[in-house]
């Protein structure tokens, strides 16, 4: 494995890793973030809510602004902008804040799903493209299991603060690596046929685990019937 295509497969998988985490982690930590804030029930239950559909609405939208920007572009804005609505959330002084900006960060995560996927595929030729599918697949399955659990060792030591400052470091990290790096030139196939029709991202996010929830579905990693 080339150094690029080992940082490609590291960024994607934490990429997508991230915003699969949040869309649990919080679970456990909101009552303490009720009580903090003095939230009503239905207030805290948004800062679940609130996220996941932003995430899940904008996966289509994102995958073409992918497409057409270029998905390592898209993932470090995507990083940088997870990373800060992150600060911003462990920052916030009423429930409001809390509520928005986690509709913020929903926003820039559901950059970054796509984004993961179209990384792998400029990186890896198809006939490899199957094992870091796979890793990216069942590392999202684990994150999202696992973030009850890892609420629950960050809430009762450091507060439900700290849920989201776990994340800053390594979301500014991989956004400000994403810019620094330069991607991969894409070349086409052998036979100048199309692995997959164009927009590609766009047409992934539904089977191939793009949401922080869909576990271990995945469709990738087989080439894709030529259009027409």
């Amino acid at each position: 494995m080339s150094a690029h295509r080992g940082l490609t497969l590291t960024s994607s998988v934490v990429g997508a890793v991230i915003v699969a985490l949040d869309g649990t982690v919080l679970t456990v930590a909101q009552p303490t973030l009720g009580r903090d804030l003095h939230a009503s029930v239905a207030e805290v239950q948004w800062t679940s809510t609130g996220y996941l559909i932003a995430v899940a609405s904008l996966l289509v939208f994102a995958g073409r602004v992918g497409d057409r920007y270029g998905h390592q572009r898209v993932f470090a804005v995507g990083m940088l902008g997870f990373g800060a609505a992150s600060a911003g959330i462990g920052m916030a002084a009423g429930i409001g804040w809390v509520i928005g900006l986690r509709v913020v960060q929903g926003v820039f995560g559901a950059l970054l799903q796509p984004a993961t996927l179209g990384m792998l595929r400029a990186a890896y030729p198809p006939d490899r493209l199957g094992m870091p599918i796979a890793l990216r697949t069942s590392a999202i399955g684990v994150a999202a299991a696992a973030g009850p659990l890892v609420g629950g060792a960050l809430v009762t030591p450091f507060g439900w603060r700290s849920v989201f400052f776990v994340n800053v470091v390594p979301a500014l990290a991989m956004g400000g690596l994403a810019l620094a790096v330069r991607g991969p030139e894409r070349t086409p196939p052998p036979g100048g046929g199309s692995t997959c029709p164009a927009p590609v991202s766009s047409r992934w996010p539904w089977r191939a685990s793009c949401t922080p929830w869909s576990g271990f579905r995945t469709a990738a990693g087989r080439r894709c019937p030529r259009s027409g």
